[in-house]
């Protein structure tokens, strides 16, 4: 038991207190055989140091998913995932070492497996929780804060079905930025240094005051940006992940469609952005997102389960979603006119129509799908 709870092994002097004084009264225990003695033991160390047994073999966690021993559970992505900085923060390592037994995962996980090997209830750190016991791939053991794993997305309960446009390409700040050249006739040299900046950062970093470094590189960029531009599709279907506040959001559930009415933000006025970062945006005009979503398909159960996963009451949910669309090679005056913003935004403008929709859980639009609809 030790090597499950490491937390408990700083109590070793006082366990092996108990072995003794129960040796030396083995007159009184001898009604007892070995295996009586040994489960005695057991119990009574038990009891003085609260140690769990894993009397639980299930756990209904808050999104309504129930665990069991043996199954099999797949990670997420990490909550904290920068460059230089790595960590689940409600998956711990069993580690005998540390004072509380138990540190923070600071490596990548997600998609790989564990086996679940039993819960903790009553825990001495996180006393209104459950933890689980869980064996990783690599042999190694962890507790999981369950329910807040789930939330996090640290724990998969989710997987996603193929996606409703397989050959669909990422409308990538890269992509999206030949794409304003292309519909508004920019010139790619006059703007291969903005290229840089939203595509190639590090060379951006390099070259951008130093004339000497950026002619090393210029006519190798141009020509790869001229490419990029020409082997644009605009017959293709694009997506990207909203991860940001477009004003997308599943209100009340329709019990007689049996689905999430989808609402976009009467503010918004079709309009979505795309930001390459702080300083660069990209508004894409889409002439039907207002009109077309209507209902996002969902039985009564799972959406219950949504409900409970995402754990906000009857409050309106704001998903993340992969949006899927289809662009216009040009922008017209009725597009800009829609924008009612002034001329600042123009050659940072797309427009095209909504064809469906991915909605998930977290941003990254990979697992804990909630639903889909093609337009």
């Amino acid at each position: 038991m030790s090597d499950s709870f490491p937390c408990y092994q700083s109590h070793a002097p006082l366990i092996c207190w108990i072995f003794i004084s129960i040796l030396g009264h083995t007159n009184r225990l001898q009604c007892f055989d070995m295996k009586s003695l040994s489960c005695f033991l057991l119990a009574l160390t038990c009891m003085i140091l609260g140690l769990p047994l894993f009397a639980q073999d299930s756990f209904s966690a808050y999104s309504g998913d129930t665990f069991h021993v043996g199954d099999h559970i797949t990670f997420g992505y990490p909550s904290i995932l920068v460059p230089n900085n790595i960590s689940y923060q409600y998956i711990m390592d069993v580690n005998p070492d540390h004072m509380f037994g138990m540190t923070e995962v600071n490596r990548r996980m997600d998609g790989s497996e564990g086996i679940v090997k039993g819960f903790m209830k009553g825990d001495k750190i996180y006393t209104d929780e459950t933890l689980m016991l869980v064996t990783a791939s690599d042999g190694r053991e962890l507790y999981l804060r369950t329910d807040k794993a789930i939330n996090s997305g640290e724990l998969v309960v989710r997987n996603t079905p193929p996606s409703i446009f397989p050959d669909a390409v990422e409308l990538t700040p890269r992509l999206a930025f030949a794409m304003l050249l292309k519909v508004n006739k920019n010139s790619p040299k006059e703007y291969l240094k903005q290229y840089l900046y939203v595509a190639k950062r590090d060379l951006w970093d390099k070259v951008h005051n130093d004339e000497f470094e950026y002619h090393a590189v210029e006519a190798s960029e141009l020509k790869e940006l001229e490419s990029v531009i020409e082997g644009i599709d605009f017959g293709a279907v694009y997506y990207f992940k909203d991860n940001y506040d477009t004003g997308i959001y599943m209100g009340k559930y329709d019990f007689d469609a049996k689905g999430y009415k989808m609402v976009l933000d009467e503010n918004k006025q079709g309009l979505l952005t795309i930001p390459f970062d702080a300083s660069m945006r990209v508004y894409l005009m889409l002439s039907n997102i207002a009109t077309d979503f209507g209902t996002i398909p969902l039985n009564v159960e799972e959406a219950k389960r949504v409900r409970m996963r995402l754990n906000n009451g009857s409050q309106p949910i704001y998903p993340r979603n992969k949006i899927y669309v289809k662009l216009n090679p040009d922008v017209t005056k009725a597009d800009y006119d829609k924008l009612l913003f002034g001329s600042q935004y123009e050659g940072v403008l797309l427009s095209g129509k909504m064809v469906g929709i991915e909605i998930y859980d977290f941003g990254h639009c990979e697992y804990n799908f909630i639903a889909y609809k093609k337009l």
